[in-house]
């Protein structure tokens, strides 16, 4: 896997729990709208969401922050040559 890749495979992912997050937020604060079994659940949720927002923000900085030669190492580490018999 290129750097590249995985940043963008990060910041996808990061859209998407903001997405949800937002959505569980709206739930939340729209009892009447939504119901009191869905609001429950979002009320659930909302640890859950956030503490994958934070694993995304750390991952994130981590990513961008590895140089990408490290990404060209680890995506060869089980490649080497077989040996013919």
């Amino acid at each position: 896997m290129k750097k590249e890749d995985a940043v963008n495979a990060i910041d996808s992912l990061g859209t998407n729990i903001q997405d949800l997050n937002a959505r569980v937020w709206t739930t939340v604060l729209n009892p009447r709208e939504h119901g009191l079994g869905e609001t429950l659940l979002s009320i659930a949720a909302i640890p859950v969401v956030n503490a994958a927002f934070f694993g995304h923000l750390l991952t994130s900085v981590v990513v961008k922050e590895v140089p990408a030669s490290v990404f060209d190492t680890v995506s060869n580490l089980g490649g080497g040559k077989k040996k013919e018999p």
